[in-house]
């Protein structure tokens, strides 16, 4: 038998919890907010612990991701 495909798109919302590491000065939080607000600060302000929260509503292609 073969499968049938449909070209609708499935519905799923998942919750992810993401930790960002790194040294001091190397842009941790700039990609953080690049990622949830799409701004780019270029001043540099030091945080010692920042938490952001953000629903995604972007769909995020799994596919697009490549190892090398």
């Amino acid at each position: 038998m073969a499968v049938q495909q449909t070209n609708r798109v499935l519905e799923q919302v998942s919750e992810y919890r993401v930790a960002v590491f790194g040294a001091g000065g190397v842009g941790k939080s700039s990609i953080i907010m690049r990622f949830i607000k799409g701004t780019f600060s270029e001043s540099y302000v030091p945080t010692v612990e920042d938490t952001y929260r953000q629903v995604c509503t972007q769909l995020i292609s799994l596919s697009s991701v490549t190892k090398n």
